[in-house]
């Protein structure tokens, strides 16, 4: 039965993946492959659901694309909904430590109910975020990172996808090196929308495992608390997400990867497939 259920989801994410793929390939077919002779081991930025602490180096940018297709359903129902999604995040150094960032989401939905099915599509807010690297890693202590985010308003015609109220969010990055082992993340964030009617609190931890110079697995777990506020009441809602992926290092500075994760939120379980494709450039 339960071979029969991941067969299930492996045939229902085949089609997306492989489209996915295609695009994402060809998107960098451009790029000529150099090898680099730094020395970059002891660094890892690249994540699904987390934040890492290491920052760009002056002067260096990173480019990322992220497509996923993520299926929703009810404990007790079918499945009645279906999100397919395309992030586009850039980061900046503006010093080696203090770093610039944006990300534009855009999200297709469909919601099917017992007697019609609804499909809405549209970019989701932008945001922008500024952090600092407080303390930088060496043999006695990890890096860490803290920064402020801010989910710019748009138009509420596509709501829930976007919103038209501003969102802020302060947030700190741990990252730590172990000699022949791999990496630990840690993330912590607070967000704050609505007018302060819905508040967020969010905690992961992830191990990236790197197989070779240039394979690397990775398992992230991220958990979300929110509460709004609503006509005096107080709605709390909880949910968490656990994540396995591996990725592919080029001698370019190009990365790609890909993950299959699990969500659970109380009474709505979801299953994903993420690719994404990084690189960064001088």
């Amino acid at each position: 039965m339960r071979n029969h259920f991941f067969l299930l989801i492996l045939k229902k994410h085949l089609k997306f993946l492989l489209k996915s793929l295609m695009i994402l390939l060809i998107l960098p077919a451009h790029l000529t492959y150099a090898a680099d002779d730094d020395d970059e081991s002891t660094e890892q930025d690249f994540l699904f659901l987390l934040e890492e602490a290491y920052t760009q180096e002056e002067g260096e940018w990173q480019v990322a694309a992220k497509i996923s297709q993520t299926s929703f359903q009810q404990i007790e129902g079918d499945p009645d909904s279906k999100n397919k999604s395309f992030d586009l995040g850039v980061e900046y150094g503006i010093t080696d430590r203090l770093q610039l960032e944006f990300e534009l989401p855009y999200q297709k939905t469909t919601l099917r109910n017992t007697n019609s099915t609804t499909n809405s599509s549209t970019v989701g807010n932008p945001e922008i975020a500024i952090s600092y690297q407080l303390v930088q890693e060496d043999e006695s202590k990890p890096a860490i990172t803290a920064g402020f985010g801010v989910e710019v308003a748009a138009s509420s015609d596509k709501a829930p996808i976007r919103s038209e109220e501003w969102g802020y969010e302060a947030f700190v990055s741990l990252s730590r090196y172990f000699d022949d082992v791999g990496f630990l993340h840690a993330s912590l964030g607070y967000g704050i929308g609505d007018n302060g009617d819905e508040t967020e609190l969010s905690y992961g931890v992830g191990f990236v495992l790197p197989l070779s110079d240039n394979w690397q697995i990775q398992l992230e777990y991220l958990v979300e608390d929110e509460e709004e506020e609503e006509a005096g009441v107080t709605e709390e809602e909880k949910s968490s997400v656990l994540s396995f992926g591996t990725n592919y290092q080029f001698e370019n500075e190009m990365i790609l990867g890909m993950a299959y994760a699990i969500g659970d939120e109380e009474e709505i379980h979801d299953n994903s497939v993420s690719i994404k494709i990084q690189y960064e450039f001088f």
